[in-house]
């Protein structure tokens, strides 16, 4: 009985590393919660199969490169943009909306200020 309480207070006080769930379980949190450090978490600490690492880092890939390409499509031509806000803001009360709108972007379009 003396020999298996010393062993279990040596098992205790050895540290032990954290184990593949423990591992897992952090590192899906981290993703949900602060992608950049659940990303590297999930690269570099954890033990998952590599099919799996560029499965996800596909699928978060996608939707911050489709945000970055709308972003640049965007700001590809600021002054159509900007007419574009002009001429809304004037035909909002219009009843006739869309041939208001056509009509000032054809008349902005041809006139730029």
């Amino acid at each position: 009985m003396q020999q298996d309480i010393s062993a279990s207070r040596n098992a205790s006080a050895t540290p032990q590393g954290t184990d593949n769930k423990t591992k897992s379980i952090i590192t899906i949190i981290f993703l949900f919660i602060a992608f950049p450090i659940g990303f590297i978490l999930m690269w570099f600490w954890t033990r998952w199969s590599i099919w799996i690492k560029v499965f996800v880092t596909i699928i978060t890939i996608i939707p911050l490169l489709s945000a970055l390409a709308i972003g640049l499509l965007v700001t590809i031509n600021p002054r159509e943009q900007m007419y574009k806000g002009k001429c809304k803001s004037q035909c909002k009360e219009n009843v006739q909306f869309q041939t208001c709108f056509d009509s000032c972007m054809n008349q902005n379009s041809r006139n730029p200020q």
